[in-house]
């Protein structure tokens, strides 16, 4: 008798244990991963001592200040400002290193710290 009961299940004659089990699967959101993964790409003298001169522009978010060099634009971090009271210059000389590998807030420029700041 209950090989008989097992084999209407089977063959689908019997009666679903469970309402989920006649329900059709929900799909699923399919994720798409990307081929490559983004890099930054930085110049070759990320982490060496580097002098530049540039101008100094207030960044999108707050509390950053940018170096724009004809190269490229820099997120400056650190670095004594108050050397600047009095500059009406806003051409300036840093001295410092990229800062490999760090995040911050500002979203924009390759992050440099500055270990000296004058006007230019």
């Amino acid at each position: 008798m209950l090989v008989g009961a097992l084999a209407g299940c089977a063959s689908g004659g019997g009666t679903p244990s469970s309402p989920e089990s006649s329900a059709a699967p929900t799909p699923q959101p399919s994720l798409v991963l990307p081929t490559q993964s983004p890099r930054l790409v930085l110049p070759s003298t990320a982490g060496s001592d580097m002098t530049l001169t540039g101008t100094l522009q207030e960044g999108v978010e707050g509390n950053c200040l940018l170096l724009k060099t004809p190269e490229r634009l820099y997120q400056l971090i650190g670095g004594d400002r108050s050397k600047l009271n009095g500059s009406t210059s806003l051409k300036v000389t840093v001295t410092g290193r990229i800062a490999v590998g760090m995040m911050t807030t500002c979203q924009q420029g390759t992050p440099f710290q500055v270990t000296d700041i004058r006007p230019a």
